[in-house]
């Protein structure tokens, strides 16, 4: 039989972003398995890939069964990996943590170059077909290992939006409930002062385990995730305005908002009560607080506006003919209405009367059918 040339196995150079003292080093880099194709009686070998070893691989019971760590004189290290190995094959264990683990320690890159080299010795022309079987089976397991070190890490996520909607809305809710974990969730969000007109803010009152904030960064992973995150935002918040004028821009540049917002909380004021109003009727309102004032009959009805220039009223205003009252009155299918006096610090009050009549009142029809 003629002589053939030795066969060169180098192993790969690693092509990672990892620090240098995290890359292969030269000198394993150069350890280069020699084996003759005569020998292993296979014409010309080529060391298969991972995916079309295995079942010429060997997995633990094998090496324990056939004692292969005495017979080969195999490392404690080396064992470990094929073990590992042999998990990332059943879906147990990560690949990516096992070549992280060969790829930093300098050890256990050692001990599979040292191994291919070893395991090279035994394959002689005069040794048997089950020796050489074994040593092939263990050669491709550390070049296995030597592979994954070698690839880079998958860049592999999360798969969140596979959760149930449930698991998914419970993360929402603690992601939004902030740092201050002692305190109950933020059960109002305040819009602050409109830029739109010039009706009186609501006042920022200082919270007891500090300021109330939202983050909303999770909008910003996806799209998909925007839309279920927003949507559970404005479902679960309670949102207070400062006046109409504000609830109106809002509900015009946000349609997500629109769409979604169930709890409203709203200071009856402002030149564009009608518009909102007209907003809320369209929207899948449930709960609503009506928050009156002084200056909720600043701005009166179109109606009434053409009948103060024809007739002098002295008497003082009426909630009804401020401007919005139609539009509120219209409004059906809410579960809660309520109606409040406004803050001290953002305005003066109406009187008790005034505020207890024009809750049953709006009750009396907003809340029919429920």
């Amino acid at each position: 039989m003629d002589e053939t040339p030795p066969l060169q196995l180098p192993i790969q150079t690693l092509q990672t972003d990892q620090s240098p003292s995290d890359k292969m080093t030269s000198e394993d880099n150069q350890s280069a398995l020699t084996v003759s194709s005569a020998s292993l009686q296979l014409g010309s070998v080529d060391l298969p890939s991972p995916i079309n070893t295995m079942a010429c691989r060997l997995d633990e019971y094998d090496i324990n069964l056939l004692q292969l760590q005495e017979k080969y004189d195999l490392s404690d290290n080396v064992v470990s990996l094929m073990r590992k190995l042999e998990d990332c094959k059943r879906g147990v264990c990560d690949p990516d943590a096992v070549g992280r683990i060969v790829r930093v320690s300098q050890e256990m890159r050692k001990a599979c170059t040292d191994t291919l080299s070893q395991l090279a010795w035994y394959i002689k022309p005069e040794s048997d077909g089950p020796t050489v079987k074994e040593c092939r089976s263990l050669i491709i397991n550390c070049a296995d290992l030597l592979e994954m070190a070698n690839e880079p890490e998958a860049n592999r996520r999360f798969p969140f939006m596979k959760l149930p909607l449930e698991l998914r809305r419970g993360v929402y809710y603690y992601y939004l409930r902030g740092p201050w974990y002692r305190s109950p969730p933020c059960r109002k969000v305040f819009s602050g002062q409109s830029s739109v007109c010039q009706c009186p803010p609501v006042p920022v009152f200082k919270q007891r385990y500090g300021p109330e904030r939202v983050s909303l960064d999770l909008s910003c992973v996806s799209r998909e995730l925007r839309y279920e995150f927003m949507a559970f935002f404005y479902q679960t918040y309670t949102f207070r305005f400062a006046c109409c004028c504000q609830l109106d821009c809002l509900l015009t540049m946000l349609p997500s908002m629109a769409q979604h917002l169930r709890k409203v909380v709203v200071h009856w004021t402002g030149p564009n009560s009608a518009d909102a109003f007209k907003l809320l009727a369209t929207l899948p309102l449930s709960h609503l607080t009506v928050v009156i004032s002084r200056s909720t009959t600043t701005h009166l009805s179109e109606r009434e506006e053409k009948f103060q220039q024809y007739f002098c009223r002295k008497s003082p205003r009426r909630l009804t003919d401020a401007r919005g009252f139609e539009e509120l009155y219209a409004l059906r299918g809410l579960d809660s209405l309520n109606v409040e006096h406004v803050d001290k610090l953002q305005g003066n009050k109406r009187t008790d009367e005034e505020r207890g009549n024009l809750e049953d009142l709006l009750r009396s029809v907003v809340l029919e059918g429920n």
